[in-house]
């Protein structure tokens, strides 16, 4: 869009004057306030309110896109980050893109014309959209830049300073675990199978299936959308394409998703841990209430959150001590309760909730 540059450039006058034409500020003669009003009109120039609020300072706010704010992970990253924006004096902005892509692009045009300090952001797109993400690192508005923190995915190779902990890995732990419990007829519930969240840990289950000599045939992954009601019609799902003698272990992609399953095989007349197995992933407060409560991976959630607002608040300030894109990368770790081990200890999770 034409800025006042392009208007003054057009008029052939001061940027100077072209301000006190559209802000009253000043006298200016009639001939010239023609030429400014003229220039306006050709170049359909729409003047920006918070323009000279912002060249005192910029917006202390900061935004946050989600992927589907109904998810109890998002609560414990969104604690971190309101811990930083706190102590900075900046405030939160909160999108959700229900784990669509073209709201998330929407979203972003939102928060890039509302003039937030920077973005965090959990993409619904694939890791691997190079134009999308390099758009996002040369995010500007208006001569401002624009800085972009990813959530979850190491978009480093974009340009994107990234705050993740490894799906892939997470995934391969939660498959690796379930081996060394004795189960080999194994099955997954994945996340939306067009993200890459969801692909990472497909991966990392199918990796470490491959390292111990099995496969994870197509028909005993079955994607759901990570709420507790697709957990529950996925492992209905499962079982009947299987039958329960054919199954012994699950790795849901969440722990909402495995919850959901839980309460299927329940149903069913199933046994958790005798009959089969169960891992989810997160280690939110439902896995310590759940009963049996759930073996899950943790992520390091709330110190996920306060690290990217750390880091956007450093780059928006230009405080960044580095040049180049941050990757933040957080260990996943196996915890293991009673879905997986009848002897776990019961462990409730009183101070996350």
């Amino acid at each position: 869009m034409p800025g006042i540059k392009e208007v003054a450039q057009r008029a052939h006058v001061s940027i100077a004057t072209v301000s006190n034409v559209i802000n009253n500020t000043r006298p200016v003669s009639a001939p010239l306030r023609q030429r400014v009003l003229q220039a306006i009109d050709e170049l359909g120039y729409v003047a920006d309110p918070m323009a000279s609020q912002l060249k005192k300072r910029r917006a202390r706010t900061i935004g946050l896109i989600t992927t589907r704010i109904t998810s109890v992970f998002y609560p414990y990253v969104i604690d971190g980050i309101n811990q930083v924006l706190d102590q900075n004096g900046y405030d939160l902005v909160l999108h959700d893109t229900r784990d669509d892509t073209e709201r998330e692009i929407n979203c972003i045009r939102r928060l890039t014309q509302a003039r937030v300090s920077g973005i965090i952001l959990d993409t619904s797109h694939d890791k691997h959209d190079e134009a999308y993400f390099l758009s996002l690192a040369a995010l500007s508005h208006r001569g401002y830049p624009m800085p972009v923190v990813s959530l979850e995915l190491d978009l480093t190779r974009y340009g994107l300073d990234s705050v993740f902990a490894d799906g892939t890995e997470g995934g391969d732990l939660a498959a690796q675990h379930l081996l060394d419990c004795g189960c080999r007829q194994l099955a997954h519930i994945a996340g939306p199978l067009h993200g890459s969240l969801a692909q990472d840990r497909l991966l990392g289950f199918r990796r470490a299936l491959l390292r111990n000599s099995l496969t994870l045939p197509d028909r005993r992954v079955v994607a759901g959308d990570f709420s507790q009601a697709s957990g529950y019609r996925a492992a209905c799902r499962l079982l009947e394409q299987t039958g329960p003698d054919g199954l012994d272990g699950i790795f849901a992609a969440n722990d909402q998703m495995a919850a959901g399953a839980c309460h299927a095989l329940r149903e069913k007349g199933l046994a958790i841990p005798r009959d089969i197995r169960l891992v989810g992933y997160d280690n939110t407060f439902i896995a310590s209430i759940v009963r049996p409560s759930l073996t899950t991976i943790d992520v390091p959630k709330t110190e996920m959150g306060r690290l990217a607002a750390s880091c956007l608040i450093e780059r928006a300030e230009g405080r960044s001590g580095q040049p180049g894109p941050r990757a933040m990368r957080l260990p996943a770790k196996l915890v293991v309760r009673e879905t997986t081990d009848p002897d776990a200890e019961s462990d409730w999770a009183l101070f996350d909730w």
